[in-house]
């Protein structure tokens, strides 16, 4: 597990600062066409990471995997960025919030968007769709690496996210992009201070 104060250091920043961090380390990272669907909201934690595939004959059932997310694990799906149906609605949210899951991120599309806002759980996803998923999908594997918007995220990479996108972030590469966007976020305020004076 990804230890709890370089957490709370990732939270006193944004995804814009870290996403220049990246950046300079020449590290790739962002998730790039996933927005927040619930406004306010951020993620911040590792990776738990599941493969969705066609459906062949079998009916499936809905979040089989969800008793194995640990509390605080963000969810992380690879549906190939299908907007044409939807793998997460009102009743995922509401358990992954009961199970005080770090939030989930799909590349792919959610439902049910009125009833997720009210829940006030953090869920990232490429579209909306009101079709359910159910006869066109299944989750095939889960805590193997996948592919979000065309990035490898791994198991215990740490997913980080706010209102301008996500970004997963190679979990031994963690350290070195929190240092480096501490540094930039110095620099930045030193430069606002400059610009307008201090108070």
């Amino acid at each position: 597990m990804i230890d709890e104060k370089l957490l709370e250091r990732f939270l006193r920043l944004d995804t814009s600062l870290v996403s220049d961090a990246l950046e300079d380390l020449q590290i790739p990272g962002g998730l790039l066409g996933i927005r927040s669907i619930v406004p306010g909201m951020r993620l911040c934690g590792e990776a738990f990471t599941v493969r969705y595939v066609p459906l062949g004959l079998e009916e499936p059932q809905a979040g089989t995997y969800l008793p194995k997310v640990q509390k605080g694990q963000v969810v992380m799906i690879e549906n190939a960025g299908r907007t044409d149906h939807a793998i997460w609605g009102d009743i995922m949210t509401r358990a992954g919030k009961q199970k005080e899951l770090g939030g989930v991120v799909i590349d792919g599309a959610c439902r049910d968007i009125e009833a997720v806002r009210e829940t006030l759980f953090p869920v990232y996803a490429k579209g909306v769709s009101m079709v359910s998923g159910k006869r066109h999908v299944k989750a095939d594997q889960i805590q193997v690496p996948i592919s979000v918007s065309g990035m490898r995220v791994c198991p215990g990479d740490l997913i980080f996210g706010d209102e301008t996108g996500v970004i997963a972030i190679p979990q031994a590469k963690l350290l070195e992009v929190l240092e480096k966007a501490e540094e930039i976020q110095k620099a930045e305020e030193a430069l606002i201070h400059s610009l307008i004076g201090r108070d």
